[in-house]
């Protein structure tokens, strides 16, 4: 993903004239290998912003997060420059949106949501999701039956923007209001909707097998 936004800044998007004194957003998505819907947004921040976190709990329970600032990520033996948001021109993007379920899944559970489809086939979604938990440092599990029970899911549900500190034109996040905004002003922080799938599966169970 860092390839493709680097080759994304080098095509100098902003010097368009439809493009100029508008705030320009990069979107991303994974799709390297069979695997990697299941990728989430979790690495993209330190990338961004050029930081390392790492995290424990106090003697009290109380979750405690340290940033450092880090030029280098290194993730399975390959290292990259960090800092996206540092490079020469990096301030003409506006903000970088990472999405995991721009997949044919989430657009047949929002057909199901419509009436679409066959009344004999149940979709049965099972994944994890942002946990709001005070202290929590793992995601919660989710496991629903789409149009039956569970979050009525939109089409922005599982978007994450994160905003550039130094963008010539910031984005307001009130123009996404349900999807997850990250931001960085010396710590990193963000606003997290209600429920915010990190992945998940879709599976299809026909109701109408005859029975031997």
């Amino acid at each position: 993903m860092a390839n493709s936004l680097f080759s994304k800044l080098n095509k100098r998007y902003w010097e368009n004239e439809w493009v100029k004194g508008y705030p320009l957003i990069l979107a991303i998505e994974p799709f390297h290998h069979a695997l990697s819907l299941m990728i989430t947004d979790s690495m993209l921040p330190n990338y961004l912003y050029g930081i390392d976190q790492d995290w424990y709990h106090d003697e009290k329970g109380e979750l405690i997060i340290n940033t450092h600032k880090s030029e280098i990520i290194t993730h399975k033996g390959k290292s990259i420059p960090a800092g996206f948001f540092n490079l020469p021109e990096a301030s003409n993007i506006s903000a970088v949106i990472f999405s995991n379920s721009g997949t044919t899944a989430k657009f047949s559970r929002m057909g199901k949501l419509r009436g679409y489809g066959s009344e004999d086939v149940i979709m049965q979604r099972v994944g994890v999701c942002y946990s709001h938990e005070l202290n929590a440092s793992s995601p919660h599990e989710f496991n629903y039956i789409v149009g039956i029970n569970g979050p009525k899911e939109t089409w922005e549900q599982g978007l994450s923007m994160f905003h550039n500190p130094q963008a010539k034109y910031p984005i307001d996040k009130e123009l996404f209001p349900n999807i997850v905004h990250g931001y960085f002003d010396g710590q990193f922080y963000a606003y997290v909707p209600e429920f915010h799938p990190m992945n998940s599966q879709t599976h299809l169970i026909n109701t109408n097998v005859p029975t031997s």
